[in-house]
């Protein structure tokens, strides 16, 4: 499993150093490494099996952070129904 994940990682790596944004001239992955913000963790819940999926990001300097989608949202807004239990 270690070995799949590091391929994709250097396969991700590898394709940002090809990518940029033209409306920045920002290569991507060239701006600091954070967590996924506040939509994008409610859209991940919205999105996600359970709240036991795991969630890769990147860190500070090159540490690859992994935390659930209950840990990034805790308290996420769910409508009644919108999963099971």
């Amino acid at each position: 499993m270690t070995a799949h994940r590091d391929a994709l990682i250097a396969l991700a790596r590898e394709i940002c150093t090809r990518a940029h944004a033209p409306h920045s001239g920002i290569h991507v992955g060239q701006a600091i490494a954070i967590s996924p913000c506040g939509g994008c963790r409610q859209r991940i819940r919205e999105f996600a099996a359970d709240g036991q999926v795991l969630v890769h990001f990147p860190w500070r300097g090159a540490e690859l952070r992994t935390a659930t989608v209950d840990e990034l949202l805790p308290f996420a807004f769910e409508l009644p129904g919108m999963r099971t239990p």
